[in-house]
């Protein structure tokens, strides 16, 4: 009797494919993992091809072989050949596996493997029990020991084949990686992979094609994708990788300690400029207020230093985010020019505002940076100019979809900066050589800061500038226009005009308030108790959450200042407690006094249940001004 399949081309690629895992032995590294793994499929690849082969001649002559002989070798060949597409999924992840963190088949992947298991014992066993689960037959041998598909013989070849697939696409992803001529042997790899299994299943049914095709496709795995070099290649990109993550947890780790740091530098920062308040406020003495003014211009640079710094921390590690809400353009650019106005009169500088009537009041951006980037400009501009004037300039231009194209222009007539210097001027911690003899003043971040800034909200800085004649820097950043709002900034002179006659609040007295205030440093109670003296309220301290909580259930107060970072009771705890219903402080407000300064600190305590924010370091104002709106003074 003849055989019923060729067998000449398994058997043929079953002795190559020996042959080259015995060079893959000899020749390559075994100590790494991908090639143990890949010499592993080489030899699951022979195995299925021997037991391919054993199959077709047992086949062909199945009258002189027993009926669960042939039945048990066929579904051992399936199952070899389930477990060698999902051996090949596995080593399309290993190749992609990250060191840090293997990848491994998906439940999905695990689930398909198992149904296809599944399926074969169900095979096997229904062979046994009669035509009662005949629906559920792969394949069998009839009474004449004849090899028939059953009707779902076809899932034998689509799971197994849908797993491969699988593997192909991760195999191709990798290819992508290392280049175009790994790119073209993957193409031809996937050519070979599927086109066995539909010749052999449409047009060539009794030649064994199946298996041969995965011969051709571990040599090509092998000679393309497994070599030495790719190796080498593939090791480095590795290495690129782990140098990234480790960069990027260095950044986070920066971060995290440059937040920590602004945290622990507030809290004596908070002190000295508190204590610095109350000594100028209560000192008679000339001299002794011209060193509190002094101590107060120090501690409000190093104040501006950590902000800055910070900054530019949460923008290198991509936690600085662009908080868009409504605000008004008229009282931002009030607030500017009133800041600005008191240091150019210091200097004997004329300040100048040129702005356009029309511009639309209310606009939707971050109203926050905005104000930085433009202080920022101000700033310098009064900084380096020693005569003439600073002239602010705004503009503007319409955008589709309710936008506008604002524009801020700072011009000076100061020092100017030299055309070799202009590359380094936005350069961090950098100060331009003056020949001049200025000092050098600020910390070098207020350019770069502001092109960040602006950076992240699409926003864009020109400098034009001659040298001893001064400088112009403009910058333009894409707003919305409130669509409820209308208003346009109108005569903006007038109204900073009449913002300056407007009296100055006194001093707030009110001996009838009683005010808890609780912080876990004792010298921050000090400051507090000396800033609140002038006010006269009834206070009471505490030093700790608990004993807050504990003097709040005792007594009634009609405000309580709540310092939030505490050990073992924070801010939100003490809140927390003290808004349970037993409590006889359940509605009072609670203010919070915290170093958090980020963009949106007042939202995220409002949400929590605090009635206002005061960042550190405090001051007499700060306080009064909030007691005031908290309690409607």
């Amino acid at each position: 009797m003849h055989l019923q399949y060729n067998i000449y081309f398994e058997v043929s690629a079953a002795i190559f494919t020996t042959f080259l895992a015995i060079y893959l032995r000899l020749h390559y590294n075994m100590r790494l993992d991908r090639n143990r793994f890949f010499l592993q499929l080489i030899v699951m690849v022979v195995l299925c091809e021997i037991f391919d082969i054993a199959t077709a001649i047992t086949i062909s002559y199945a009258s002189m072989i027993p009926n669960w002989f042939n039945l048990v070798l066929n579904t051992l060949y399936f199952v070899l050949n389930g477990v060698l597409c999902f051996g090949f999924l596995c080593y399309s992840l290993l190749t992609e596996k990250e060191p840090s963190r293997p990848k491994r088949p998906g439940v999905f992947e695990i689930t398909l493997l198992c149904i296809y298991l599944v399926l074969l014992a169900v095979n096997f066993i229904a062979n046994y029990c009669g035509p009662q689960l005949n629906n559920l037959i792969i394949f069998r041998f009839d009474s004449n020991n004849h090899y028939v598909h059953g009707p779902i013989y076809p899932v034998v070849f689509i799971i197994p084949y849908l797993l491969l697939l699988i593997a192909t696409v991760n195999l191709f992803k990798v290819a992508l990686k290392l280049g175009l001529k790994q790119t073209l042997s993957m193409v031809l790899y996937t050519i070979c992979c599927f086109s066995g299994m539909l010749l052999q299943l449409i047009f060539f049914p009794h030649v064994l094609l199946n298996l041969f095709s995965l011969s051709v496709v571990v040599v090509i795995l092998m000679f393309y994708l497994v070599t030495p070099e790719n190796e080498a290649l593939t090791e480095t990109m590795r290495e690129l990788k782990i140098a990234k993550e480790e960069a990027l947890s260095a950044s986070d780790l920066k971060s995290r300690f440059l937040t920590n740091m602004s945290l622990e530098i507030r809290t004596p920062i908070n002190a000295i400029l508190g204590m610095n308040e109350i000594i100028a406020r209560e000192s008679d003495q000339k001299e002794i207020r011209q060193y509190c003014k002094n101590i107060s211009k120090a501690g409000a640079s190093l104040m501006a230093l950590v902000n800055d710094i910070m900054d530019i921390a949460k923008i290198e590690s991509g936690k600085m985010e662009v908080n868009k809400t409504p605000y008004s353009l008229k009282k931002l650019l009030m607030d500017c020019i009133y800041l600005t106005e008191i240091r150019a009169n210091a200097k004997d500088l004329d300040l100048h505002l040129e702005i356009r009537e029309d511009t639309p009041d209310y606009l939707i951006g971050d109203s926050t940076k905005i104000k930085t980037c433009l202080m920022h400009l101000l700033t310098n501009a009064v900084k380096y100019t020693t005569e003439g004037s600073v002239t602010l300039h705004v503009d503007w231009s319409y955008e589709p979809d309710q936008r506008i194209v604002l524009l801020l222009t700072v011009k000076d007539t100061g020092i100017g900066i030299r055309n070799e210097d202009m590359d380094k001027l936005f350069d961090s911690f950098t100060h331009i050589e003056q020949e001049d003899g200025l000092p050098k003043e600020g910390n070098g971040l207020g350019l770069s800061l502001t092109r960040m800034m602006l950076e992240l909200m699409d926003g864009t800085i020109d400098v034009f500038s001659i040298y001893g004649k001064g400088s112009t820097f403009a910058i333009r950043i894409p707003q919305s226009v409130h669509p409820d709002h209308n208003e346009r900034i109108g005569d903006l002179k007038a109204a900073l005009a009449k913002e300056l006659k407007t009296p100055v609040l006194e001093h707030l007295v009110a001996p009838s308030l009683r005010i808890l205030a609780v912080d876990d440093v004792k010298i921050n109670l000090v400051v507090l108790e000396g800033l609140l003296k002038p006010t006269q309220v009834q206070l009471d301290l505490a030093q700790s959450g608990e004993a807050c909580v504990e003097m709040a259930y005792k007594n009634h107060y009609d405000l309580i200042f709540i310092d939030y970072i505490m050990p073992i009771m924070d801010g939100q705890a003490v809140l927390n407690e003290i808004r349970k219903g037993d409590c006889i402080n359940h509605d009072t407000p609670a203010v919070v006094l915290t170093a958090n300064t980020a963009d949106n600190a007042r939202e995220i305590y409002l949400k929590m249940g605090f009635a206002d924010y005061i960042s550190k370091p405090v001051s007499s104002e700060a306080i009064e001004n909030s007691i005031r709106r908290t309690l409607g003074l």
